[in-house]
């Protein structure tokens, strides 16, 4: 028998290596081609996913801008035909998006706008068709409970109690029990105030709930109390001399103060402490009430 040389029986490590990989292959075939599949399904799904995402957040933006249209559009709208129209289409709407979207600040959103709808509706009315001006007033109210029990956050809570509040109020004008509905309304500011304090809506609500009491019998300093706090707690930022703008000339001849300047720049006579310090005002005018 012949001999193997030294070079004959030297170990091909890579050629044995590449046996045993189609060996592995062979017997493995078919869970890899299982776990490839997995992976390109995987990778599609997250890719779907994505798609989906972006294709119901564009479906939803959509949504929302539908009920601001017609919203928009009902308010807008010059004859009662067409008033009415645009205002039953706007409710149809709101209604839907707040239903399918119930889940979601879209839907939230279309649910407080519902509320809004069935206000603006009232106010077109106006008492002088108070059964009308009772009825949507009564929509707005279930409108915006059912808001109230949709929030997620204090913030929600709080402009849905706020608005609640406007609409008892409001309420007080055709009320067979105005006592109650304005112990209701006043109650609702409060809720809003106490979930919000210290921003817009809160101090909204407190300005709200002073206005409420200023009219009832031995209250009124509790109201201006109340104002006196709020026009202290959102006071704007005062202006230094040097940075007040200087006076303009009018094209009549006139001239606009820095004092009326800077309260157009800063939007003062917007502002909640202005309105605050103004009712207060009154309040002291009032014959009869003690001087501060």
């Amino acid at each position: 028998m012949a001999r193997m040389t030294r070079q004959e029986l030297k170990h091909d490590e890579m050629e044995d290596l590449g046996h045993k990989m189609n060996e592995w292959f062979e017997r493995n075939s078919n869970w890899l081609s299982i776990l490839i599949i997995v992976t390109a399904l995987g990778f599609v799904g997250y890719k779907g996913y994505g798609w989906w995402q972006q294709k119901e957040h564009s479906e939803a933006a959509a949504d929302l801008r539908s009920v601001y249209t017609n919203m928009s559009g009902a308010l807008n709208a010059k004859e009662e035909k067409d008033r009415t129209e645009a205002f039953t289409k706007a409710v149809s709407e709101a209604e839907r998006v707040a239903a399918t979207r119930s889940s979601s600040p879209v839907g939230r959103a279309a649910q407080l706008a519902l509320g809004n709808i069935h206000y603006q509706r009232a106010t077109s009315f106006g008492i002088a068709s108070a059964d009308d001006f009772r009825k949507e007033l009564k929509s707005a109210e279930d409108a915006f409970q059912r808001y109230i029990s949709m929030a997620q956050t204090a913030e929600e809570k709080a402009v849905g109690q706020l608005a609640l509040g406007n609409v008892l109020e409001n309420q007080l004008l055709v009320a067979d029990d105005p006592k109650s509905l304005s112990s209701d309304a006043e109650k609702a500011y409060k809720e809003a105030a106490d979930l919000s304090p210290g921003t817009y809506v809160g101090s909204e609500a407190v300005l709200a709930r002073a206005r409420l009491i200023a009219n009832q019998a031995g209250r009124t300093e509790e109201a201006r109390q109340l104002l006196d706090g709020i026009a202290k707690a959102r006071k704007l930022p005062e202006v230094k001399p040097d940075d007040m703008p200087r006076p303009v000339k009018t094209a009549q001849g006139g001239e606009i103060s820095s004092e009326e300047l800077n309260n157009i720049r800063t939007f003062a006579d917007f502002s909640i402490a202005h309105e605050a310090e103004r009712l207060s005002k009154m309040l002291n005018a009032l014959p009869g009430i003690p001087q501060k």
